[in-house]
């Protein structure tokens, strides 16, 4: 018999948008780092000097943006400067950058809350659409939605990504996505991600 996870969807449960928004911020990051692999080694580099004590975290913390910032100006300089330094230019430039994305996304939060925004907009597209009474089949060949008048179909080599949060999945395809609670799929959620995972679709895991 052929492997088959069903979901049929039922009302969001409130308070699903924290969750939502850090899938998204998730997928956002995990793009990213396929995009720009040498400048997330960097990252993960100060990320884990951070975590080395509590107190210096704090103090990097802080500090982190503008180290970033001063370090970047410095290689971009000397890559200008220098013919056979050239590389260094967009190792500078990407420092520069990662350093006012950090700048950024600490007034990001503090103001307006981005990815929770688009959550908020995605649960209300996702609540209106016919798909609150469709069901949403993953067999061997992708995935198969079916509506009133019909089935759309999305193979798995469409497929981006799956976030999962405690609640949710999250699954991007083609600049489209849909969200699905774990409390709608008959049968295991675990099999579910390993299922997609098998299909080569990339899972990932939200933080919390």
């Amino acid at each position: 018999s052929m492997e088959q996870f069903i979901f049929t969807p039922t009302v969001y449960e409130a308070g699903l948008e924290g969750e939502l928004a850090a899938a998204l911020e998730k997928r956002t990051e995990m793009i990213s780092r396929t995009a720009y692999p040498k400048m997330w080694k960097t990252t993960d580099r100060l990320r884990n000097f951070a975590a080395g004590g509590a107190a210096r975290r704090g103090q990097l913390r802080s500090s982190l943006p503008w180290l970033l910032l001063s370090a970047g100006f410095l290689l971009a300089l000397l890559g200008l400067l220098a013919e056979q330094l050239r590389g260094l230019l967009t190792l500078g430039v990407l420092l520069m950058l990662l350093g006012l994305l950090r700048l950024l996304r600490k007034r990001l939060a503090q103001q307006s809350g981005t990815f929770r925004q688009a959550a908020v907009m995605l649960l209300q597209n996702m609540s209106r659409s016919a798909m609150s009474s469709a069901q949403v089949a993953f067999d061997g060949d992708g995935m198969a939605v079916r509506v009133q008048d019909g089935v759309r179909s999305v193979p798995y080599t469409d497929m981006e990504l799956l976030v999962e949060t405690p609640r949710l999945y999250l699954l991007t395809y083609q600049g489209q996505a849909t969200v699905l609670q774990k409390k709608d799929l008959a049968g295991d959620a675990a099999a579910f991600a390993a299922f997609l995972a098998a299909h080569e679709v990339r899972v990932y895991q939200t933080e919390e």
